[in-house]
């Protein structure tokens, strides 16, 4: 429930700062409800012979009236209005300034009372330039039910207006509660405007964001608005009161309020990844009449949901396996590398593996890196889309184990032409030499001269510069020396 004033189309919540000067009244209108959605308040501690500007008022010492979220019509809140004598006693909506003269307004509203025997309402009117005007006589609501009552004072002439409610109480449980009041220029309107039209959705720039538009209907909303419902997995089938002022998050039925404005478009944020919304639009206007309705729904793109992700290691080599669940613009994974042990991680690319794409199945994948030396390691997925945004995997640790012996493996492929790769492992952190030497002993080529720290390496070798025949190489690091022959075959 809100209070609202618009003027050319502005649109603020209920109980919003009422008097902004002077509001301009021939396309304008005024909505009011009996709690409190936005920001006016409700004064239950002074008494006031007239209205008041930004806040519901009481007459007497003897009422008392305070903000309702049992006893609604709409939204959230109503108002309820306690008399404790059985005298009429009054009570005030906010009081609205108008830039002109107005000759004709209508007020509108739904009261409830639990106790028919024991309340009776109900004059009516409104308080206008200082004048009161009240129709009507007490009458005996019918218990439980929110019934609407309207007046149109349109032989007077005014430059602010508040409505007025006459209530008295005859005994116990005669508490009367106003839900839904609307004051708007012109006589009765029960006739609901025109739908909006093409209702489209579209992917906001966030994730979790869905933005929805609409076309406006083309006789307009008649100084109203629109009024946006959502609903997670299935069309709301609730539809809103005739004549309810809603906010906001409110519940109707199986639908959340997700917006109620003049504009024909929103941005719906903070949704839940995956999942498909449904969104109702009705157009109200300034009686808060509604429209059939418009429907639309949208699925967020499911994102790259990663399940599992392992590394383990063998000797020098380290195998990186993961799996995805689904996968939406997966343009695929760049595998990352850091030594654990560094205190200024330094993330190294050592290898892609190309993304499914588009994908509501399981999908699995791996990746070996053969460049590991003994030691502990991190590594992580860099996983891209297609449009270039991307996001970081969880780390995974894993440790190379050092040799226990030193080897020298034989070449690989042995013939070869032009290159082959050698293999050896070390033990310990200290120099190694890896020469090549002819069958005369001559040395014709130095593989590795350096310190080495324990693990496995392999290092390639280029028979560019040399004939066929056969070779040598020979590892050396301290004490340990080991040789082994290759052919070079051109």
């Amino acid at each position: 429930m809100r209070f609202i004033v618009k003027n050319q189309l502005l649109f603020f919540g209920f109980f919003v700062l009422i008097v902004f000067g002077r509001v301009g009244w021939g396309q304008s209108y005024l909505g009011l409800d009996g709690g409190f959605e936005g920001s006016a308040t409700i004064d239950n501690t002074n008494t006031q012979t007239t209205a008041q500007a930004n806040k519901w008022s009481k007459y007497s010492a003897n009422q008392s009236i305070a903000d309702e979220t049992v006893t609604v019509r709409s939204g959230a809140h109503s108002l309820k209005v306690n008399n404790t004598t059985t005298t009429g006693r009054r009570v005030f909506s906010p009081l609205i300034s108008v830039s002109s003269q107005t000759t004709n307004v209508t007020i509108q509203y739904y009261r409830r009372v639990a106790d028919a025997a024991n309340s009776q309402s109900n004059q009516e009117g409104v308080n206008r330039s200082g004048i009161e005007d009240l129709q009507g006589t007490y009458d005996t609501p019918i218990a439980n039910t929110w019934e609407k009552q309207t007046y149109n004072p349109n032989s007077r002439t005014f430059t602010d207006i508040a409505g007025v409610i006459m209530h008295k109480q005859i005994g116990i449980g005669g508490d009367l509660f106003i839900d839904d009041m609307c004051i708007y220029a012109g006589a009765v309107d029960n006739l609901a405007p025109d739908p909006a039209t093409n209702p489209l959705v579209a992917s906001g720039s966030a994730d979790g964001e869905i933005n929805v538009s609409w076309t406006a209907p083309g006789t307009g909303t008649d100084n109203g608005g629109y009024l946006v419902l959502r609903r997670d997995g299935a069309a709301p089938t609730s539809t809103p009161n005739v004549n309810g002022i809603y906010a906001v998050t409110n519940i109707i039925g199986d639908g959340t309020v997700a917006y109620i404005g003049t504009a024909t478009s929103f941005t719906d944020a903070s949704l839940m990844i995956g999942n498909t919304y449904y969104y109702v639009i009705y157009t109200y206007d300034k009686a808060y009449n509604y429209s059939s309705s418009t429907s639309v729904s949208s699925a967020l793109p499911l994102p790259v949901e990663l399940t599992s992700f392992s590394a383990s290691a063998q000797n020098k080599t380290v195998s990186l396996t993961w799996q995805t669940a689904t996968e939406v613009n997966n343009y695929g994974f760049e595998i990352q590398k850091s030594e654990a042990r560094s205190k200024n991680t330094e993330w190294l690319k050592v290898g892609f593996v190309n993304g499914a794409g588009n994908s509501n199945s399981p999908k699995e994948y791996s990746f070996t890196d053969k460049s590991a030396i003994a030691g502990k390691y991190l590594y992580r997925l860099k996983q891209l889309d297609n449009d270039g945004q991307y996001k970081y995997s969880k780390e995974v640790e894993v440790g190379v184990s050092a040799p226990l012996d030193f080897s020298l493996a034989q070449n690989y492929p042995n013939p070869f032409n032009p290159s082959t790769s050698i293999q050896y492992s070390v033990t310990g952190s200290q120099n190694v030499t890896l020469k090549v030497f002819n069958v005369i002993g001559k040395e014709v080529a130095v593989l590795v001269n350096e310190k080495k720290e324990p693990g496995t390496y392999t290092v390639e070798f280029s028979s560019a510069n040399l004939s066929s025949g056969t070779y040598f190489y020979r590892l050396q690091s301290g004490a340990f020396i080991q040789t082994k022959k290759m052919v070079i075959l051109k």
